[in-house]
């Protein structure tokens, strides 16, 4: 049997008897983990408008269910300890909640440089403060996650090899990951509630309310005011 054969059957072997390392083993991981995910379950209610109509694709492509999706895997990935994995899929998600916006004001969506994304949103939301300034703070984390895209600091890089090391636990990287996911997922949340709050009308109370009390109090008052 060829080198090359024996290692295609070690690596079947390790995907049959596969376990990671589990942050739910961990009472503080877990604790952050759930106060995290608070803010991912507010967008999963967000996308309850999907079927409703409320975001079609003529007009926002696919990029507010590909949002949602995205940052839903960057948790998916941090339950295995794909750490790096997990920041890339949340930069990518920030880009998605970008364009749906800047659809929205009637700006080009659809072009290539997130740079150039980002300065389309700010000149199209003159007439929108509040959401303006949710998008700098989307962009202000979208730079700190473009560090792990760029492996541009040694804290955002994985040297994971080989298969056995890929899904181990770490503490400091799984305390920068979560607090990142969290800080993308409330910001993508504020950003929906700050342009699209009068879409909540259309979904039931009860998640009305958990998404409400998903955010600021200062940003709900400013948005209704």
């Amino acid at each position: 049997m060829s080198i090359h054969s024996e290692s295609i059957d070690e690596i079947k072997k390790f995907v049959k008897g596969f376990s990671a390392d589990s942050l739910f083993d961990y009472k503080k991981t877990s604790e952050k983990f759930s106060s995290a995910y608070k803010q991912l379950h507010a967008l999963l209610i967000w996308n309850l408008l999907l079927p409703k109509g409320e975001f079609p694709n003529e007009r926002y492509d696919f990029h507010f269910e590909e949002c949602v999706s995205d940052i839903s895997q960057a948790f998916s990935l941090l339950t295995f300890s794909l750490f790096k994995p997990s920041r890339v899929m949340a930069r990518s998600s920030i880009e998605n909640a970008v364009r749906v916006i800047v659809a929205d004001a009637g700006g080009d969506h659809k072009v290539k440089s997130v740079h150039s994304l980002f300065d389309i949103a700010k000149e199209n939301l003159d007439d929108d403060i509040i959401t303006k300034s949710l998008i700098s703070n989307l962009k202000s984390i979208y730079g700190e996650l473009c560090l792990t895209v760029h492996s541009a600091h040694k804290d955002h890089i994985a040297l994971r090899i080989p298969f056995e090391e890929v899904f181990s636990y770490d503490s400091s990287q799984y305390e920068m990951t979560i607090d990142l996911l969290r800080r993308t997922s409330s910001a993508i949340n504020q950003a929906l509630y700050g342009r699209f709050s009068s879409k909540l009308s259309r979904i039931g109370h009860k998640n009305r309310d958990f998404l409400l009390d998903s955010l600021p109090k200062r940003l709900k008052r400013n948005v209704q005011a």
